[in-house]
């Protein structure tokens, strides 16, 4: 069997500072039937001065150019014009462990998989930002079992289900039309337990293949009500979505990331949104005087 070519997707947005980290982390890669697909969501800053000096010198390296319109409108022009049978998604400030590419390969020619997930490791660029941690995975969970047993066992784990820690089939995206939701920040929170519910096939790459950089400037970090919100949004498009659901598993499973959605917009509005004046909380009242208040009330006499 041929050696499969890798499409990797990258949205960026005034990124600067990690382009060099991210586009050189594609090009270390010890595999090399693969190409980058870059698209640029209306960068103010020199993101495109970097990018077009790698483009001159690696053909694998395309550049579109888009007005700002949110990293999800931007992974669907991604995706839209991969050529490649896998999907890799890359964010402009991460990178990728050098080994990725050739182990991909290395299974899918041997066997048809539809997701690839990992774990990764995280770098926390500032005090302040939610240190996200990895989860341990176990692999006899994953490997050659049904879908139905993998979202179980996803849910189980309570794994967080960002976009990049899979490797999708091209194949997936092109025959469920299934595409990023516009104009949310989360957008993964929506997107993600939808797709994994039309992945036939999983396998666990064996190393922590992505590198996650925390930043407190970063769209998902902030801490604005808006954000939280986009939990609320995310968790009912899951819940309409779990109706048309035919397979009572994956109903489940779409619900459950729906409920958690909105356990995290509850959490973030709790703990971010802070009254202006501090609330005062009523005294609660004994028992046995509720008890004396009422016989007087209602005329009762002992």
């Amino acid at each position: 069997m041929n050696d499969i070519k890798i499409s990797v997707v990258m949205p960026i947005y005034n990124c600067e500072d990690y382009l060099d980290d991210s586009i050189t982390s594609v090009l270390n890669q010890k595999y090399d039937n693969w190409e980058l697909i870059i698209i640029n969501d209306g960068s103010t800053d020199n993101s495109e001065k970097i990018i077009k000096k790698y483009l001159e010198k690696d053909k694998r390296i395309i550049l579109i150019n888009q007005k700002n319109s949110g990293p999800s409108v931007a992974r669907n022009e991604g995706i839209k014009v991969a050529s490649g049978e896998y999907i890799v998604f890359l964010d402009g400030d991460d990178w990728l462990d050098q080994n990725l590419f050739k182990y991909i390969n290395k299974v899918a020619k041997t066997k048809k998989v539809d997701a690839f997930v990992g774990t990764f490791n995280t770098k926390l660029e500032t005090k302040d930002a939610y240190p996200l941690q990895s989860e341990v995975i176990n692999k006899k969970y994953v490997n050659n079992k049904t879908c139905e047993e993998v979202l179980h066992y996803f849910y189980r784990l309570r794994l967080v289900l960002t976009v990049w820690r899979f490797v999708v089939r091209k194949e997936v995206f092109d025959k469920n039309k299934v595409l990023f939701k516009p104009d949310i920040v989360h957008e993964d929170e929506e997107f993600m337990p939808i797709l994994l519910t039309k992945c036939n096939s999983f396998h666990l790459v064996p190393f922590p293949f992505y590198n996650y950089r925390i930043r407190s400037n970063s769209i998902t970090t902030s801490k604005t009500l808006y954000n939280f919100e986009c939990y609320i949004v995310a968790a009912q498009s899951l819940l309409n979505y779990s109706k048309t659901e035919e397979n009572e598993e994956k109903k489940l499973f779409l619900m459950r990331y729906a409920y958690n959605d909105l356990y995290m917009a509850h959490w973030g509005v709790k703990t971010f949104s802070k009254p202006i004046k501090k609330i005062k909380r009523r005294k609660a009242v004994k028992m046995d005087n509720r008890n004396k208040n009422s016989v007087k009330l209602l005329g009762i006499k002992k």
